[in-house]
């Protein structure tokens, strides 16, 4: 696992009912306890899944008409169990969230919450099992105190010693010396789509209660857990130890909130997590989260248990493999032409694969379907996993096209990665850069901490460039096979995007002659790809040849003796672009205008005189095209050759070209690497 520490993608841990009750979520390397850092099970938005062969085999589900019931310290015995008002709070809380207009009716929401006055209890031990089983419940909230399984039998002294036995399982604790625990939601006949149980609030108790018996507390957490799992319930959240009322009123908010705002279960656990952790403590960690992360809080499904993603009649009467590689065409194009939200289309593709993966997805022709719907969705990672399966499929129906989309998108997404690896040590860096204390430097044991988080940092950027080079290797050699079959301006424009990502990686990794010969390969296929698509007269040849331009200015802009760039391509480029706006004009023919206006300056060492009349050019096709994926790609382009410019300029042609990026980045809504 330790591989993982670092990583900051997704992660579910499979447990059994042995491995549940060990608090993972507290798992760290010493490497991530620099002082400022996110634990590891924060970076991963780390959640449960219960491995078990004991489950209920037909599952009664609750559907959109059923409620919620949130339940807020409970009456118990007064002389064992002091009053909770972080926990009367919390659950009030919740309740508010889940009434604002436009969520729920007050109706579809019960609150069993005790009253402020501490002369009064809470609901008792009969009203809340019968309002558990009185009507069909969503979601099941409950805060208040819990008790973990009685044990029987003397405490084990020694080694061999026999262990205690279970006893009652005990639970949420109610009056009367009863319990609503495992028992009684094993007898539960509708099953929620999500149960969270807080019942191991701070309230009264001494630290010596509060430390003892850790694990059985999660050992308690952890028998919820596998029991509401085994009766269906498709998300649980359970306390493993006592939490503080203020960071738990906020970890159940924050949840709430994510749910109701559309994000999936791991993403508002994920949210909550890193709102606890601001309030200090390790309350953040003791909530044991288990089930389908791609869960959503749907108010519409007519089954809660459904898929997490909505049955769309739209695609209702796909019954053999060509109708489903039309409805993935649909999607594509939806995606591509028609801005359909990108969520939408997302969870449309993951009900199509739900239903009819397994049936036809050995399919070469429907695996690069389903990488096409996928790859324009703006999922580039199942994109690449249905490209490899129609590339390896063996009835050989995909498309050499799929092979292309397979090579163009690994380097693409190899490249993003180690973008992403930069931009975390660069903030690892920043974080420690300055005084914690605001007084002067900080101790040695906090500059220790932020050493090794930095190296962290570091480390991981050094591995992503290792993973990048090889990814882009094994694409640039799949595409090179395809070119030895047969050279198209695609596929020569393709193996030159590649090596330009190359030549990012490098320019990153500061090995400057690595990063100029991966920008003379790019160059030379697209010079291959222009030449192709002169000779064929294609309408998009302006695209290599813009590309070919910058790699030119890449390698030369701002180099004393170097000649510039030839006026008559770059004519003939300008005529390519004015036919394309005028016959069929589209976003990258009218930026590409403007940005062979900017070429032309570079190639003349004239940007400064010229830069304003290039920013309103950018700014008046921004106010009519403003996607900010198009604007980054803008960006990312100039990102490529302006840097190498300022730093082989000084003066006003330097700065011009620092404000030009800067300007361009905030044309994109986003960060522009520096």
């Amino acid at each position: 696992m330790e591989p993982f520490f670092a990583g900051t993608t997704e992660m579910v841990l499979e447990l059994d009912n042995e491995t549940a009750g060990i608090p993972w979520e507290l798992l760290d390397t010493k490497t991530g306890a620099g002082r400022g850092s996110r634990p590891w099970a924060i970076r991963a938005k780390l959640l449960r899944k219960l491995r078990t062969a004991d489950f209920r085999a037909q599952v009664a589900d609750a559907d959109a008409e059923s409620s919620i019931l949130v339940i807020g310290e409970p009456e118990c015995d007064p002389t064992l169990y002091p009053r909770l008002p972080g926990a009367r709070d919390e659950a009030r809380a919740v309740v508010e969230r889940l009434i604002r207009p436009g969520v729920l009716e007050m109706g579809r929401v019960k609150a069993l919450i005790s009253p402020d006055d501490s002369a009064e209890v809470g609901a008792d031990a009969r009203t809340v099992i019968d309002a558990l089983f009185e009507r069909d419940w969503r979601i099941v909230h409950i805060a208040g105190h819990g008790a973990p399984p009685e044990k029987i039998g003397p405490v084990p002294q020694k080694a061999g010693d026999p262990p205690q036995k279970d006893g009652n399982p005990r639970g949420v604790v109610l009056s009367k010396g009863t319990f609503l625990g495992p028992r009684e939601i094993r007898s539960m006949r509708v099953v929620p789509e999500l149960v969270f149980v807080n019942c191991c609030h701070l309230g009264a108790r001494s630290t010596e209660q509060l430390l003892r018996g850790l694990h059985d507390r999660a050992r308690f957490a952890a028998g919820v857990a596998e029991e509401l799992i085994k009766v269906g319930v498709r998300c649980v959240i359970a306390a493993g130890w006592a939490v503080d009322d203020a960071a738990a009123s906020v970890f159940a908010t924050t949840f709430y909130d994510g749910l109701l705002r559309g994000c999936r279960f791991i993403d508002a656990v994920a949210e909550a997590r890193e709102a606890a952790l601001g309030q200090g403590g390790n309350t953040w960690a003791a909530y044991q989260c288990y089930g389908d992360p791609e869960w959503r809080f749907r108010l519409g499904v007519a089954d809660a248990q459904s898929p997490a993603w909505p049955l769309s009649e739209e695609f209702a009467s796909v019954a053999s493999p060509s109708a489903l590689r039309i409805a993935l065409e649909t999607l594509a194009v939806q995606s591509k032409y028609q801005h359909a939200p990108a969520l939408t289309q997302r969870d449309k593709l993951r009900n199509l694969e739900a239903r009819f993966a397994e049936r036809w997805g050995s399919s070469g022709k429907v695996a690069e379907a389903f990488g096409a719907a996928w790859a324009e969705a703006g999922e580039r990672a199942n994109a690449i996993r249905w490209y490899e399966r129609a590339v390896a499929a063996n009835d050989a129906t995909a498309s050499l096209k799929a092979t292309e989309q397979l090579g163009n998108l690994r380097a693409r997404v190899a490249w993003e990665s180690v973008e992403k690896a930069r931009g975390d040590r660069d903030e690892r860096r920043a974080r420690h850069s300055m005084p914690k204390d605001g007084r002067g430097a900080p101790g040695a044991k906090a500059a220790a901490g932020a050493t090794r988080e930095i190296a962290a940092g570091e480390r991981a950027f050094g591995s992503a460039i290792v993973s990048a080079r090889k990814s882009i290797a094994e694409a640039v050699a799949l595409l090179e096979k395809l070119v030895s079959l047969q050279r198209t301006m695609e596929r020569e424009s393709i193996l030159g995007s590649a090596y330009k990502r190359l030549a990012m990686v490098e320019d990153l990794a500061d090995e400057s002659e690595a990063e100029v010969r991966a920008i003379a390969s790019m160059k030379e296929h697209y010079e291959q790809a222009e030449a192709l698509g002169r000779a064929g007269e294609l309408p998009d040849r302006f695209y290599p040849a813009m590309n070919r331009i910058a790699a030119e200015l890449a390698l030369n802009a701002g180099r004393r003796g170097w000649k510039g760039l030839d006026r008559g391509a770059v004519a003939a480029v300008r005529q390519s672009l004015a036919a394309k706006v005028h016959d069929d004009p589209d976003f990258w023919s009218v930026v590409g205008q403007t940005e062979l206006s900017l070429y032309e300056a570079l190639g003349e060492g004239a940007l400064s005189g010229k830069r304003a009349s290039i920013e309103r050019e950018y700014d008046d096709l921004h106010t009519r095209v403003s996607a900010k994926a198009m604007w980054a790609s803008v960006r990312d382009q100039l990102q490529f050759v302006l840097p190498k410019y300022v730093r082989r300029t000084s003066g006003a042609e330097r700065k011009a070209a620092e404000a030009l990026l800067k300007h361009l980045k905030e044309l994109a809504g986003g960060t522009a690497l520096e």
